[in-house]
């Protein structure tokens, strides 16, 4: 039996979802954009792209690799033709996604939207997992069910009739069970209501990070190592930034063992006000001082951490690597005029010069790292067996 989803013409399925009684197009696409703006991902795959509707919604600055994928080639060709210009790593694949006819990259966010009331939902699951990096997002709306709205809309549009035989609505709870059972871990679920009256919801999964099977949770999204998003995640500002993480946390460790060492220690490393006041029985202020100024160096390694994306995504995370590489490189550029007093005899102590450079390397990380990976940096912060058997669908919605 032919797959009526390849004999629906898209301009009928787009009239039928941009109908004012129904205006699922719009939701589908102001989810989309919630989507985009919560995790920017930088790359992206729309699962029954359908004609491209929300890919108008994508900042090709901050995701750089767009795939679609929907099971009618003419559909995709529209799509094309429509965003190809706008989006330069847009890549169309005609196929089904139950299968692995469908392969492409791993990315980092899926979208699919009223995609999983046409397939097999444990097979779907099944290879969607492979195709978004370990510790990835997947984005779904479903259908809810409603005793006083039909589940196909009745629509001027004949051929929508089609599908009304092949659609098979999935509970969330059900959802949630198959996708948990294979490791999917539940980040939030909501539901939303189209200006036609049907209801929705919405789920956010992390795709599996191991063979574990998953759970609920608030959990972050970290990078998949050894995929090709690790890769350009390095490229957008990744390894410097880890790098600048872990010096901020080298220097807090040496602050805090100043603290335990006291006088001999205050004074190596410059601070022999500090020693003469431990010694003469003040040992309190210069401790709680010496503590502070290494958490204030913990806080910074954190802040780098959430930039490489080990953490969640911080408040005014831009503007406080920005000041914090600025800070460690002007302190840093002491190099130089130490250098030129080094050189005439005027410092006795070389560490004083270690002390700059390792500052002003610290401070090249963070600004390096931050300029990389600057558009993927915005965003909100903080930023969560067998199913319905049936065909795979062109395009979501109905």
């Amino acid at each position: 039996m032919t797959n009526p989803w390849l004999e629906i013409p898209l301009a009928d399925y787009e009239g039928h979802m941009g109908l004012p009684g129904i205006a699922q197009a719009q939701l589908l696409a102001d989810v989309f954009a919630e989507a985009l703006a919560q995790h920017a991902p930088r790359s992206v795959a729309v699962l029954g792209c359908a004609g491209g509707n929300g890919l108008e919604r994508i900042a090709p600055q901050v995701t750089r690799r767009v795939v679609g994928v929907d099971l009618n080639p003419d559909y995709l060709e529209v799509a094309r033709a429509r965003h190809a210009a706008r989006l330069p790593g847009l890549e169309l694949i005609a196929g089904d996604i139950q299968t692995d006819a469908v392969a492409f990259a791993p990315v980092e966010l899926a979208f699919a939207g009223l995609l999983f009331e046409y397939v097999d939902v444990g097979r779907a699951l099944q290879r969607i997992r492979s195709l978004v990096v370990r510790g990835g997002i997947l984005i779904s709306v479903v259908q809810l069910p409603s005793e006083a709205v039909a589940e196909v809309t009745p629509s001027p549009f004949p051929s929508l009739r089609a599908l009304a035989p092949v659609l098979r609505l999935v509970r969330p709870e059900e959802l949630e069970r198959l996708a948990v059972g294979q490791g999917y871990v539940l980040l939030a679920s909501r539901a939303v209501t189209s200006a036609g009256g049907k209801s929705f919801q919405v789920q956010t999964f992390m795709c599996p990070t191991s063979g574990a099977v998953g759970r609920r949770a608030g959990a972050s999204r970290p990078a998949a190592p050894g995929t090709p998003e690790e890769e350009v995640m390095n490229r957008d500002g990744r390894i410097p930034l880890l790098l600048a993480a872990a010096c901020s946390l080298g220097i807090a460790a040496l602050h805090a063992a100043i603290a335990i060492v006291g006088p001999r220690g205050y004074r190596y490393f410059g601070a022999p006000g500090l020693a003469a006041r431990v010694e003469h029985g003040s040992v309190l202020g210069p401790t709680l001082l010496t503590l502070a100024v290494a958490a204030l160096f913990v806080l910074c390694s954190l802040y780098a951490l959430s930039g490489a994306r080990v953490l969640g995504r911080w408040l005014l995370l831009r503007t406080a690597l920005v000041v914090i590489g600025v800070v460690y490189t002007l302190r840093g550029l002491f190099l130089v005029p130490g250098l030129v007093a080094f050189s005439r005899g005027l410092v006795h102590h070389p560490r004083v010069l270690v002390f700059s450079a390792v500052s002003l390397l610290t401070g090249i990380f963070y600004l390096v790292g931050v300029a990389r990976a600057w558009p993927a940096l915005s965003g909100p912060p903080g930023a969560a067996a067998t199913g319905a058997a049936g065909p795979q669908p062109g395009s979501p919605g109905r």
